[in-house]
């Protein structure tokens, strides 16, 4: 197998962890994006293997119902140079032992329907991400974990947080005060008082509130 720089595979049968240990062995030395989704052959066998992919900037693990929480959490240790992270759907993803670890780098996260991350959970991995731009939260049954999002990502420009019943005006208030450099924000319809809403696109010109 020649080394990759790219690996790209969704809705697949067909790779297994023989295949995918062999392909990240090859390329642990030149890989710098992986995107599997929804892949049901592979198994923490097999993902624990992309700890060794060191220049890795862009990582996707998608629709991952089996795969345990301490396989994502030593990749994101053990990958220092990651700037994107998606993990939508992943039904064992919590973060709740992931500490002391920087990702300086990190610009782009997603979560999304990974709704078993608790507020410790989303305290470590966001403490951890300060130069976030990009957050995507949406269907993750929130409840005040944007207190948390307004407090570590003061540099986001896109927050995505629809289908999160549980967001009330004191949210937006948070992230009104602390997050400056806001140009999207997507939340639930009806769920914050126009007055609120009218007050953030004061105090933040320029942004574009999108309801779901």
């Amino acid at each position: 197998i020649q080394p990759l720089q790219e690996f790209t595979i969704s809705n697949s049968d067909i790779i297994d962890d023989e295949l995918l240990i062999s392909i990240l062995k090859a390329s642990s030395l030149s890989l710098k994006k992986l995107k599997l989704s929804n892949c049901k052959n592979l198994t923490n066998q097999s993902l624990i293997e992309i700890v060794n992919c060191k220049k890795l900037e862009s990582i996707t693990l998608c629709y991952f119902e089996k795969i345990d929480n301490t396989v994502f959490e030593e990749i994101l240790t053990s990958c220092n140079h990651l700037k994107i992270v998606d993990f939508t759907k992943c039904r064992n993803l919590r973060l709740t032992t992931f500490t002391e670890t920087k990702l300086p780098n990190l610009e782009s996260l997603t979560l999304t329907q990974s709704r078993r991350i608790s507020e410790i959970g989303y305290e470590n991995i966001l403490s951890a991400s300060r130069n976030l731009g990009f957050l995507n939260i949406n269907n993750c049954n929130l409840i005040d974990e944007l207190f948390l999002v307004a407090k570590y990502c003061r540099k986001l420009s896109y927050l995505l947080a629809g289908y999160n019943f549980h967001i009330n005006d004191k949210h937006i208030i948070a992230l009104t005060k602390n997050c400056k450099m806001l140009a999207i924000l997507n939340i639930g319809k009806d769920i914050c008082s126009p007055e609120v809403l009218y007050d953030m696109k004061k105090e933040i010109p320029g942004i574009c509130i999108i309801h779901v």
